[in-house]
């Protein structure tokens, strides 16, 4: 939220709409949520640029 300059209530709505989660199963029974939200929806400027690998 405080990287991308968005109040709380701004960053529920984005991943409410924007961000696709699938839901997986671990060996030990557990459940897990993963979320992913495409780098698009947010203007370039403040997008923090992906590490190179070394």
């Amino acid at each position: 939220m405080n990287d991308m300059n968005l109040t709380e209530d701004e960053a529920f709505s984005l991943i409410t709409v924007g961000a696709d989660f699938a839901i997986t199963q671990v060996v030990d029974g557990n459940w897990g949520v993963h979320g992913i939200i495409p780098r698009g929806i947010f203007d370039p400027a403040n997008v923090k640029p992906k590490p190179v690998a070394s």
